[in-house]
């Protein structure tokens, strides 16, 4: 009886200690970020996504570096090779080459840098949460605490929604950027104008499959889109979008600015919806098609003339000048 009693002791101890086993495919998933408020340092990336992909780790919409997981350790460092002129000679940031490093350079050698964002010990892996303790690291997100926490973010979904139309518009850049406009509904109805640039000029109508708006749905679904900003500036030099979303017959949602700004989830509905004109079958219409998305038109937007004490501002030092003359 004393045995037993034992080996039932024992079994209890050993089953309150074992460690819940890490999921390794918890690359596949978006993970956002959990803040209390007192962590002011992260306060404003709360429910920001940490995600992975294609052997690269990011975070913020912001690629961060190379990640590997050895057991239970996740890995996200940059390894670069400088010689040492270039070292030498600044090119690149103190925060990655240090003048320490040159005493360990000859004239003709490479030296390999590697820049430690993160390595930090999974300590939970599942399906709905991520626990990271941060052994060593001091890259973006990772220098300000020692415990990251995430959820996954398909906790989010919202399958009430239920999608009447998509439309998405891109504008020209200062460089080759396409013009388009797009709109899809739930009835299967694919309408595109393309400008310059876009692969396909003019207005063209088509069809899409039941299994691509299905598709369109499930990432609306999943992207929290009404809790999610609507604007997002975008640098002067780069194009910007609109994405307007009807949804449940009686509501829209608009996002308007830099596409990679946007929400990783939000952004990957535009990238999906920039591409779908390349692949659907369009044919050419000779109407000209609405869209509630504003189309890139340049040559009807004359910019109007700056204002009388602008003009003065801009000529002021030449008349300063006459004067003096």
């Amino acid at each position: 009886m004393r045995h037993i009693l034992t080996i039932l002791i024992l079994i209890f101890i050993f089953g309150c200690s074992t460690k819940e086993p890490i999921d390794k495919n918890f690359t596949s998933k978006y993970w956002n970020l959990n803040i209390k408020e007192q962590d002011s340092n992260l306060i404003k990336y709360k429910d920001q996504a940490l995600y992975f992909n294609k052997g690269v780790a990011y975070f913020f919409d912001k690629k961060i570096a190379n990640y590997s997981i050895s057991n239970d350790t996740l890995i996200i460092c940059d390894t670069s090779y400088y010689d040492k002129w270039i070292i030498d000679n600044g090119i690149r940031s103190s925060a990655k080459v240090d003048i320490k490093f040159h005493k360990y350079i000859k004239d003709d050698s490479l030296y390999r840098v590697t820049y430690k964002y993160l390595i930090g010990k999974i300590l939970k892996a599942n399906t709905d949460s991520l626990i990271i303790k941060r052994i060593e690291g001091y890259g973006f997100p990772f220098k300000y605490n020692n415990i990251y926490r995430f959820y996954n973010d398909t906790m989010l979904y919202d399958l009430n929604i239920k999608v009447d139309s998509i439309e998405f518009s891109s504008s020209l850049c200062y460089g080759s950027c396409p013009a388009i406009a797009i709109k899809i509904d739930k009835g299967l109805n694919l309408n595109f104008w393309g400008g310059k640039y876009s692969d396909k000029q003019g207005y063209f109508k088509g069809q899409i499959s039941k299994s691509q708006i299905d598709r369109f749905e499930n990432l609306i679904r999943i992207a929290n889109i009404e809790k999610n900003d609507s604007e997002y500036e975008p640098p002067i030099d780069a194009p910007y979008v609109e994405l307007i979303i009807d949804y449940n017959s009686n509501k829209t949602k608009r996002f308007w600015g830099y596409l990679w700004d946007f929400p990783p989830r939000i952004r990957n509905i535009g990238l999906e919806m920039f591409d779908l004109y390349k692949y659907s079958s369009l044919d050419s219409c000779d109407c000209k098609l609405n869209f509630d998305v504003q189309l890139d038109i340049p040559e009807l937007r004359i910019p109007p003339p700056p204002p009388p004490e602008m003009i003065e501002e801009m000529f002021r030092d030449d008349i300063e000048i006459n004067e003096i003359e």
